[in-house]
């Protein structure tokens, strides 16, 4: 029984599982699957909005934890009962004041205090960023460095293994980072780390080569002005068939729009 639950507790945060089985764990018994369920990217809006109602607050608070959840979703939180849930979606809101964000950096959950690490805001607001560095947990601290536009490449570069990946992600994306660093988050297991690598405008031209084999990739690389002007043109005639047509447009129009920028700076120079 304990190797059935931990199976499925496994297959609950596997981001690349297929829908069809992680919906098999929407009622499971067991809380820890439920919360695990609640906190997968790959979780459809359907499901959030379900185990947003779950009647335990650890699996609400793992709806309000996951990157994926909804603004409508994390304002709903706000008001739950569970004061716990109610700071970590108070963390998430892209609304957050930032005196809440000030107080919520005081609260007793890692969470939490991580969560206002990752805010968009906290670099903004005097001082909280700095606190964030002297947090007494690691996992705060290794975001609030990797958020810090001063960090330098050894402390980025101390991260770049490191477990969690949003702070990957923010190595990846991060105008210190070196391009050895780039090279290897380059090829790392996470896409949204990969992506953003494709995203910096330090990543070379011969590196963005290798990426392009990623198909995935291509909006970011059709953005970034060091991708090579051979695969801009790919990329403005590509005649793929995707999902969606208004995709396929932006990516064409970024492409488009890219080449004419470097074309425009070029007969602007003397």
């Amino acid at each position: 029984m304990a190797n059935d639950k931990i199976r499925r507790e496994l297959l609950a945060k596997n981001t690349s599982a297929p829908l069809s089985q992680l919906r098999k764990l929407l009622e499971d018994r067991e809380v820890s699957v439920r919360a695990a369920l609640a906190e997968n990217r790959n979780a459809c809006m359907e499901m959030l909005f379900g185990l947003a109602k779950d009647p335990s607050p650890i699996v609400r608070m793992g709806v309000a934890c996951n990157d994926v959840c909804p603004s409508k979703l994390i304002k709903l939180l706000s008001g739950d009962e569970s004061k716990l849930v109610r700071a970590m979606a108070n963390a998430r809101d892209i609304q957050a004041s930032a005196t809440q964000l000030r107080e919520l950096a005081e609260h007793r959950s890692v969470k939490v205090r991580a969560a206002v690490a990752r805010h968009f805001k906290t670099p903004h607001i005097p001082l909280l960023l700095m606190k964030l560095l002297d947090d007494k947990a690691s996992v705060v601290r290794n975001i609030a460095i990797a958020r810090d536009k001063t960090s330098d490449q050894y402390k980025l570069s101390a991260l770049i293994a490191n477990p969690d990946w949003i702070v990957r992600a923010l190595v990846a994306i991060h105008p210190n980072s070196t391009i050895s660093m780039l090279e290897i988050l380059a090829f790392d297991e996470d896409f949204v780390v990969r992506d953003h690598v494709a995203r910096n405008p330090l990543t070379t031209s011969d590196l963005i080569r290798k990426m392009f084999k990623e198909s995935d990739l291509w909006y970011s690389i059709a953005r970034n002005p060091n991708t090579p002007v051979a695969l801009l043109q790919k990329l403005i005639n590509n005649k793929s068939k995707r999902k969606f047509k208004d995709a396929q447009k932006l990516l064409r129009d970024s492409a488009l729009s890219n080449l004419r920028a470097r074309q425009q700076d070029k007969s602007s120079q003397p």
